[in-house]
């Protein structure tokens, strides 16, 4: 309590790296508890780093799913991390874009725009010419617990219509 406490202090002070130092510490000392991590958001908040935001609150959410307290900070988060989650996509980082857009996604499972963004960075350029489907059937069997190599080929093979191989696919996956 104590550590939390002076992390507001700081906090108050504008000492966000001591802040963090505290934070870091309360977190480490007393893992269950949501009001440091709570607080810890906050301070990526200032900071803009949107990453650390939506990881601190999806963890407060593990810990308790009815703290309300946390949520104000999920929209915001959301909202960032989709926006460079998008232009991350846009630069053709594609691993960056799904990092974020998928963080987003977690923060706000309903949200339509967010949703469609992330499969469009998932699915990538595919459009399913055989050429392609050839190159991404080889990934996928070079890379067998690559979920998002076996995504991309969905998609490609969702485009073409082939949906017994679909569920063929998901089923080696699975297997």
């Amino acid at each position: 309590d104590f550590v939390g406490d002076r992390a507001e202090v700081w906090m108050g002070k504008k000492d966000l790296a001591r802040a963090q130092q505290d934070l870091d510490l309360a977190i480490e000392l007393r893992p269950d508890l949501t009001s440091p991590r709570v607080t810890r958001a906050e301070l990526y908040v200032r900071k803009r780093e949107w990453e650390n935001v939506a990881n601190d609150i999806l963890n407060v959410m593990r810990i308790d799913p009815t703290a309300h307290n946390a949520r104000w900070a999920a929209g915001q988060a959301a909202y960032w991390l989709d926006h460079d989650g998008w232009e991350a996509h846009q630069r053709g980082d594609r691993e960056r874009a799904i990092k974020l857009l998928e963080l987003a996604s977690q923060l706000m499972p309903t949200n339509g725009g967010v949703l469609n963004r992330m499969a469009t960075a998932v699915r990538g350029n595919v459009t399913g010419t055989p050429a392609e489907l050839a190159a991404l059937e080889a990934k996928v069997k070079s890379a067998p617990d690559d979920f998002r190599a076996y995504q991309q080929l969905d998609y490609a093979l969702a485009l073409k219509r082939q949906f017994p191989r679909v569920i063929e696919l998901w089923t080696e996956y699975l297997g």
